[in-house]
C-alpha cells in the first residue's frame, strides 16, 4: 500500500487505537498511537500547536506505561515528524539513540532502524565530519540487512553513496553509483523514493547541477513524505536545496523562468512561515534564501546590502553548527 490510500487507512487504524485507550485505559501501544495521531494531525491540519500538544501527551503517556514495548515507535513518530518544529535538531541525537536501543531491547526492530537511520542522517544535517558519518552508514546498513529491514537499508545506502560522492570516494557526483549502491534499476518504495529524490536534489545543489535540480523541484514529487508539515525533519533540507536550485536557474535566465521564480518564492515563504511559528531550525535556511532573493531584486547601488545579508546568513549558519551550509552561503 502507498500514497493517499495508505494515509487514510493509517489514520483510521491510528484513531481506532487512540479510541481504545480512551475507552479501556492504557495498553502497550497507547502512547505510540497517540504520537502517530499528532504527526498525522500536523500533515492534515497544519497546526503545529495542536500536534505538539498531542505529541507531548503521548510522551507523558509513554512514561506512565509499565511496559517499554512501543517506546521506539513513540519516539520515531514524535522525534522524526514533530520535534523539529519546536526544538533544535542538535538535541535529537541522544533521543534517536534511546529510541534505537529501546526498539532493540523490545524486538521492535522496524522502529529501531528508523531511529538509527534518522540518527545517522541527523549527523550530516548538523555538520558532523563526513568520514565519521560514512563509517556509521557502513555499520548501520549491515545491521539493517541482517534484520531484514530492506526499506531502511536502501534509504541508508542512498545517503551513504551521497556521502561517498561528497568525499570524492566515487567517480560520480550527482549519480548515486559506487561502493554503496547503484541507482540504476532500483525498485523503490514510497519512502525510499522520497529519500532518493531528496538526496538527488541535495547533490544537484551542492555539485552545481542547478538545471537538473530545478527540473526535479518543479515535479513536486513525493509531496506527502517530504511535506514541511507532516513530513520528517529531512523535509527542511530538501526544501532549502530545491529553492537554491530554482534561484540559480532564475539568475541564469531571468526572462524565461517565471515558473522557477514562483516556485522558489513559494518555498521561501513556507520556510519563513515556519520560522514565524517558532521553528528554530530554519533560521539559517531563511537567511540564505533571503539573500538569494535580494540578489535577484537588488539595484546596482545596493550590492552592499546583499553582501550584508549573505554575511549574516554565514554567521547564523556557523553559530548553529551548520558548517556546510555556512560554506555554501560563502560561495
Amino acid at each position: 500500500l502507498a500514497g493517499e490510500k495508505f494515509l487514510y487507512l493509517y489514520l483510521l487504524s491510528t484513531a481506532k487505537m487512540v479510541q481504545m485507550t480512551l475507552l479501556h485505559g492504557l495498553f502497550e501501544w497507547s502512547a505510540s498511537s497517540l504520537s502517530a495521531l499528532g504527526a498525522l494531525s500536523l500533515f492534515v491540519n497544519g497546526d503545529v500547536g495542536t500536534a505538539q500538544y498531542i505529541g507531548e501527551c503521548a510522551l507523558q503517556m509513554q512514561e506512565r506505561c509499565e511496559s517499554e514495548a512501543g517506546k521506539a515507535t513513540t519516539f520515531a513518530s514524535f522525534y522524526v515528524f514533530l520535534f523539529h518544529h519546536m526544538k533544535p535538531l542538535q538535541s535529537l541525537s541522544k533521543l534517536f539513540l534511546e529510541g534505537y536501543q529501546s526498539g532493540m531491547r523490545t524486538g521492535d526492530k522496524s522502529a529501531a532502524m528508523i531511529c538509527l537511520f534518522s540518527y545517522v542522517f541527523l549527523q550530516y544535517v548538523i555538520g558532523k565530519p563526513l568520514k565519521m558519518i560514512e563509517e556509521q552508514c557502513k555499520v548501520s546498513v549491515s545491521q539493517m540487512e541482517e534484520l531484514k529491514e530492506g526499506e531502511q537499508a536502501l534509504c541508508q545506502k542512498i545517503s551513504w553513496q551521497f556521502y561517498l560522492n561528497l568525499m570524492g570516494l566515487s567517480n560520480e557526483t550527482v549519480e548515486l553509483r559506487g561502493k554503496a549502491m547503484d541507482e540504476t534499476g532500483v525498485e523503490f518504495t514510497t519512502l525510499s523514493h522520497a529519500m532518493f529524490v531528496l538526496t538527488k536534489v541535495n547533490a544537484y545543489s551542492l555539485f552545481g547541477e542547478y538545471e537538473l535540480g530545478a527540473r526535479m523541484a518543479l515535479k513536486r514529487a513525493d509531496k506527502q513524505v517530504l511535506s514541511l508539515k507532516g513530513g520528517s525533519f529531512r523535509s527542511m533540507i530538501f526544501l532549502f536545496h530545491r529553492s537554491l536550485c530554482l534561484y540559480a536557474m532564475v539568475r541564469k535566465n531571468r526572462k524565461k523562468n517565471e515558473k522557477y521564480t514562483a516556485e522558489a518564492s513559494r518555498i521561501r515563504k513556507q520556510l519563513t512561515d515556519s520560522l514565524k511559528e517558532q521553528n528554530p531550525n530554519v533560521l539559517h535556511y531563511v537567511s540564505i534564501l533571503n539573500a538569494e532573493h535580494e540578489a535577484l531584486e537588488h539595484k546596482k547601488n545596493q550590492e552592499g546590502d546583499v553582501c550584508r545579508l549573505y554575511n549574516d546568513a554565514i554567521i547564523m549558519s556557523a553559530r548553529g553548527g551548520y558548517t556546510h551550509d555556512a560554506a555554501l552561503a560563502q560561495e
